[in-house]
């Protein structure tokens, strides 16, 4: 056993393996296979993100005075739902600075503001009212800052982006002010993911009247579509066939890698190497440029992800490299046995006659 390692150190350090150019090949094939899935699997990443911070997952049900506040903040509980709140109209607030002009004024629940926020409040302060950005930039406020109205001074607890990107324009400039009160909404707005048809469900946060029947169901945002289902766009992605090529590749490259060389290795079959010690250091040989390619491959991605600012690098690196590193490992594994096993003493010299 000992020996068969040391005869394959030798002949990696004597070229006899070409390790270099197999070393470039192989990581050549890992990261051209898994580039290109990876890439994909990013861009489905950011359409989902896209989706969801145009709040095309959230949807409302509208029936002025009819909804439930209790039901309508239980509606998490359904499968699906991610956060759901209530809001209805208020009296309209008037800036100081801009009298004529009043603001819409909406009441609405804590989580309400996470559905519109998609949970990012971390900067928010408690108490007071929540402005869109719009309103923020308009009139030089910040969170923290003292709103100056007609009926007092207002704390301006957070901001909300609200871009004119096909949402609901209602929001757009307009304030929030955060409540807790038993009193019936005039809306419930619920964020969905992976994004569905949840009529139904919107409809368990009624309280229902006679008029109840009226109430209406709508998307926020239209322009991205009403279906999206990031699950079947991840497992129906073209690239997919991708990570799994490297089996084949590397199961015909390790058999020619073999064959290549079956001058040598029957010469060492004539010379008195066991067949089994032949195989397992052509093993050792490829196996170890094999090792060593996905080492750099893998070092080559992190860091080219680190570059683009991928968000979720350990992700793609599971989706993509992980499936493509183990279909080289495993062609390469299944190639070099089967072309090492296919050289025989008895051909030596049919291969003598044949080296030119």
């Amino acid at each position: 056993m000992r020996e068969t390692f040391r005869e394959a150190w030798r002949n990696i350090n004597s070229g006899m393996s070409q390790f270099l150019s197999t070393l470039f090949i192989l990581t050549c094939v890992i990261a051209a296979c898994a580039g290109i899935d990876g890439r994909q699997v990013m861009s489905i990443e950011q359409e989902a993100r896209t989706y969801r911070s145009s709040l095309s997952n959230v949807y409302v049900i509208k029936a002025e005075q009819q909804i439930e506040p209790a039901a309508c903040l239980a509606l998490p509980q359904n499968t699906g739902i991610e956060a759901a709140g209530g809001l209805r109209k208020a009296t309209p607030i008037r800036l100081t600075l801009s009298k004529a002009s009043p603001l819409n004024t909406y009441e609405v629940s804590q989580s309400f503001l996470t559905v519109i926020t998609g949970g990012k409040q971390s900067s928010a302060t408690t108490g007071g009212i929540w402005l869109s950005q719009a309103l923020a930039d308009k009139f030089f406020l910040h969170i923290g800052s003292q709103v100056d109205t007609t009926a007092g001074s207002m704390k301006l607890a957070g901001i909300y982006q609200w871009p004119e990107d096909g949402r609901d324009t209602r929001l757009g400039f307009a304030a929030l002010v955060p409540v807790i009160t038993p009193s019936a909404y005039d809306e419930c707005w619920a964020s969905v993911w992976p994004p569905k048809s949840i009529s139904r469900t919107l409809n368990q946060a009624l309280q229902y009247s006679e008029t109840s029947s009226n109430a209406q169901t709508e998307q926020i945002n239209y322009t991205m579509g009403d279906k999206f289902d990031p699950n079947s766009e991840f497992t129906s992605r073209l690239t997919r066939p991708l990570i799994f090529a490297p089996l084949l590749l590397c199961f015909v490259f390790g058999i020619v890698l073999c064959r290549r060389r079956k001058l040598e290795n029957s010469g060492y079959l004539h010379a008195g190497e066991p067949k089994s010690s032949m195989v397992l250091r052509l093993m050792v040989e490829y196996g170890l440029c094999t090792l060593m390619a996905v080492c750099l491959t893998l070092s080559i991605s992190i860091i080219v992800l680190k570059i683009i600012r991928v968000t979720d690098i350990s992700g793609v690196l599971m989706v993509s490299l992980l499936p493509t590193i183990c279909s080289t490992i495993l062609g390469m594994t299944m190639g070099t046995v089967v072309g090492a096993c296919s050289i025989k003493e008895k051909s030596l010299f049919k291969h003598f006659k044949d080296r030119d």
